[in-house]
């Protein structure tokens, strides 16, 4: 996965559309991948950033709007 390799080179990157279908963010080094699959069901996640701190709030989906494919 290329958040895996990133090397935080343009600093920390926080991104979506990717769905890591989970209840937290998928977090690495020097990125955050914060698509929790509310569309599959999952949760819709925001990071907030206040005062240098980093935290996350989510809500778990009302329903599942689409199907995961491979």
């Amino acid at each position: 996965f290329w958040a895996d390799a990133y090397d935080g080179k343009y600093g920390n990157i926080v991104f979506g559309h990717q769905p890591f279908v989970q209840e937290n963010p998928k977090i690495f080094p020097f990125a955050n991948g914060i698509d929790t699959g509310c569309v599959f069901g999952g949760w819709l996640t925001a990071m907030i950033l206040e005062n240098s701190t980093i935290s996350f709030i989510n809500v778990k989906a009302l329903e599942i709007y689409a199907e995961i494919r491979v």
